[in-house]
């Protein structure tokens, strides 16, 4: 295996850079990443020729992009890579879009077609992060930190963030949260050129504009930041190393436990084969490491963003060193309310409104996955069923007023660690059918001048609601006096025509909230 860049190549890449060649550029070792343009029209790769004439030490390559598209080479150049006996890597092109499903959705895509790339010879798997989708900065942030935390999840390994430094500046807003993860930074100049945080880098894109041996160009190439013994251990193809000082094993049971804006973190004390625990240290999403004494075996990581899975990683400490991290990845609780109003029609079913919101802020859930159960006072209970809120937060759910109904909505909340607690939000509201109202005269005929009394019965539920008395005439009902329900369920008006006439009369109710509208049946005066 060769551990230089041939003469000849070397001389070329000194003079695309200027002869600025410090770091992994004077170290030469460079390698092409590839895809489908790669192949124009069926071209094969001489991999061969690429590593032992052109002298690539590793390549990647390109496996997929958004979630439907795989690239139909992937899979022959990369048995091809690794069976030259140079150090592998495949990247995902991101499609970002609105909401995080779709980054995981991703990385799943991803994984399945690459695999964990955790054999020997296999770089980190990487994102390649170049557009923004129509994206803003909190909502990309969140979106990559889903993706990444997703592929450490379903491959073990810790993922390398491929970007430039213009686009990581435009497109999220220079962020220091992923300086925890390897960089491939994209810079084609003289010197590579760093953002969001990174002190330093893992790959270096030169050049999109290189040629070599056996493959059709032009090219994007790449050097390592460190010797070939460095990039052989970064791929899992290092010598063995030597027996290991006595450190405390990781952590065991480490759990991510979540509160509102919080992660509660638990684990138990690791076997320290060098002596007793002294102290041990906490990292969150990458950051500067906390230390707590050798007796925690808890740490509460506060004031963390709900939009976004976290990363959590703990290591204990004898007299001997830091032993191995054990890592986990959680999410806060949205604090969350569930608010319900009820409207009921005249006739048909009233529509019940449920509309999840933040408890913090007021802002509106949407896309919220809640579950709906209805149970009537009579009969069988329908099974519960789930449904998504709108753009505003909202789900309008129809309810029969035939009978009354209990109308619970639940929206259940969990962290993404598999042994946490799971807590609920709901609200049950209460839509009961058209009230009875009865209406009787206490007489049907009188003379003219004379009073006759209207009475009115109804649920005594209905205590202190407004009865309207009505009469029809001109093709309509018009409504003439108003009453209160009174603690009995009765009501009464007094009515004295002056004139001879035959009117027909009811009592009437509006729908509210908590019924539908009724009337009475209609009765019929005559006045003489």
């Amino acid at each position: 295996m060769r551990t230089s860049l041939p003469r000849v190549l070397s001389a070329v890449l000194a003079v695309v850079l200027g002869g600025a060649l410090t770091g992994a550029a004077a170290a030469a070792v460079s390698g092409p990443d590839v895809s489908g343009w790669q192949h124009p029209n069926g071209y094969t790769i001489d991999w061969s020729a690429a590593h032992n004439v052109g002298g690539a030490q590793f390549a990647f390559v390109k496996a997929t992009e958004g979630t439907n598209y795989t690239n139909p080479y992937f899979a022959s150049d990369s048995a091809a890579v690794k069976a030259d006996k140079m150090a592998r890597g495949a990247y995902h092109f991101a499609r970002p879009a609105a909401g995080t499903a779709s980054a995981a959705a991703q990385a799943r895509h991803f994984v399945a077609a690459a695999g964990k790339l955790d054999g020997r010879g296999d770089l980190p798997p990487v994102l390649d992060l170049e557009v923004t989708g129509g994206l803003g900065v909190s909502a990309l942030v969140a979106w990559t930190r889903t993706y990444l935390t997703e592929v450490e999840r379903l491959t073990g390994r810790t993922p390398m963030v491929y970007t430039s430094p213009g686009f990581w500046k435009s497109g999220m807003g220079n962020s220091t949260a992923f300086t925890g993860y390897p960089l491939w930074i994209a810079t084609w100049g003289p010197k590579p050129i760093l953002a969001g945080g990174w002190t330093r880098y893992t790959f270096w894109q030169y050049t999109d504009k290189a040629t070599l041996a056996g493959m059709a160009g032009p090219l994007d190439m790449s050097v390592f930041n460190g010797t070939v013994a460095e990039l052989r251990a970064l791929a899992n193809d290092a010598p063995a190393p030597p027996p290991a000082p006595k450190v405390p094993t990781a952590p065991a049971t480490l759990t991510a436990m979540p509160a509102a804006g919080a992660v509660a973190l638990r684990w138990t004390a690791p076997k320290t084969p060098g002596g007793a625990i002294v102290g041990y240290e906490v990292t969150v999403d990458g950051g500067a490491p906390q230390r707590l004494p050798g007796s925690a075996t808890s740490f509460t990581a506060a004031g963390l963003s709900a939009t976004a899975a976290h990363r959590f990683t703990v290591a204990a400490i004898n007299a001997t060193g830091a032993g191995p991290v054990a890592t986990v990845v959680g999410t806060p609780l949205v604090p969350t309310q569930v608010l319900l109003t009820t409207a009921t029609p005249a006739a048909g079913p009233a529509t019940v409104t449920a509309t999840v919101t933040r408890s913090d802020t007021g802002a509106a859930l949407p896309g919220a996955t809640v579950m709906v159960r209805l149970t009537p006072r009579s009969g069988a209970a329908p099974a519960p069923y789930t449904a998504t809120t709108g753009g505003a937060g909202r789900l309008d759910i129809p309810v029969s007023t035939a009978v009354t109904t209990d109308v619970t909505v639940t929206v259940p909340q969990s962290a993404l660690a598999a042994a946490v607690a799971r807590t609920t939000v709901a609200a049950v509201v209460r839509v009961r059918p058209a009230p009875a109202l009865t209406l009787r005269l206490s007489a049907t005929k009188i003379r003219a001048g004379r009073t006759v009394t209207f009475t009115g019965t109804t649920d005594r539920a209905l205590a202190g609601e407004k009865v309207y008395r009505q009469s029809y005439y001109g093709g309509a009902w018009h409504t003439r006096a108003a009453g209160t329900v009174r603690g009995t369920g009765t009501v009464a008006f007094g009515v004295r025509p002056l004139a001879k006439s035959t009117s027909a009369y009811r009592l009437w109710v509006p729908a509210t909230p908590g019924h539908a509208a009724a009337a009475s049946k209609t009765v019929t005066l005559r006045v003489v």
